[in-house]
């Protein structure tokens, strides 16, 4: 998805705020100017998420330890793990546990280190203890069933940590429900952000329970084109695609795959091309999201 005005800005402000803990004012106003100098050459070209691993790259380069996330996916990981039984629970006392395990999924999203400046524990508590309330599109819901009921593979694209804990209550359903289906986990292919790795779903795990891929990239977000061969033939062999995350969705929109979309509108260009409230949550398919795009313009 082309990127907006509002996502250059925010990258600059971000890039900023990271280096708050340099001492070295030369080095960070270098650092800035080739940051940028990608915006310049790029932002026309590639959307955000591309963008976001071009500057990683640069920053690596200027300050290689400047900021390690595994202490954080690590930290925010076991923080769902122990809130798990609740969760599991009230799937449990749903009359619909597949389509709650959808709304936690959408609010678990909270938990992006790229997008949300300051992860707050009480918020993310609070979306959580909403997402009961949230009403689903029944016809994309009951789409997204009949879908499944016809089909042979099925891939999951993973987003970031912590809430990944959460998505294995969503995986879970669908391999109960619909035990037919070959269900397909891509996660990222290298380090980037508090996103899960192939690594991460180790420690967890989630390996020995899920066919797991990594998409060879250190892009926050999976993109069809720069994603590696096997994550490449298994979403054109899908016929169905759970797309977690807003850099999935951009890195998915417009590919016209068979694609249901989860996540929250967690900055402001999304709340604009939604229509909906921050941290608001979108569940919506290739056709109908592009639909409300064009609608909102």
């Amino acid at each position: 998805m082309q990127i907006d005005i509002q996502c250059v800005s925010c990258i600059v402000d971000k890039e900023v705020q990271r280096l708050e803990a340099q001492e070295d004012t030369t080095k960070k106003l270098d650092y800035m100017m080739e940051v940028i100098a990608c915006l310049k050459a790029h932002a026309k070209s590639e959307p955000a998420p591309v963008l976001s691993m071009r500057i990683d790259k640069i920053r690596q380069r200027y300050f290689p330890s400047s900021v390690d996330f595994q202490p954080i996916k690590d930290r925010y990981n076991a923080w769902m793990l122990k809130k798990l039984p609740i969760f599991q629970a009230q799937l449990q006392a749903s009359p619909d546990a597949f389509a709650q395990a959808i709304r936690l999924v959408c609010a678990g999203n909270y938990i992006d280190f790229g997008t949300v400046n300051d992860i707050n524990e009480d918020q993310l508590v609070q979306i959580l203890e909403k997402a009961k309330e949230q009403k689903l599109d029944s016809e994309i819901l009951a789409n997204l069933k009949d879908d499944l009921s016809k089909a042979s593979e099925v891939v999951y694209l993973c987003d970031n940590c912590g809430e990944i804990i959460l998505d294995t209550l969503l995986m879970d359903e669908i391999l109960k429900d619909y035990p037919h289906c070959h269900l397909t986990v891509v996660v990222r292919g290298q380090d980037v952000l508090n996103d899960t790795t192939y690594s991460d779903c180790q420690k967890l795990g989630l390996t020995e329970k899920y066919d797991i891929m990594a998409n060879g990239t250190a892009i926050p977000g999976t993109f069809y084109q720069l994603s590696n061969e096997e994550t490449q033939k298994a979403l054109r062999q899908a016929d169905v695609i759970f797309s977690k995350g807003q850099g999935n969705f951009e890195g998915m929109y417009g590919t016209n795959f068979n694609t249901y979309y989860m996540f929250l509108c967690k900055c402001s260009l999304f709340t604009k091309r939604f229509g909906m409230k921050l941290f608001a949550p979108v569940f919506a398919n290739e056709k109908n999201i592009a639909k409300t795009l064009h609608q909102k313009g």
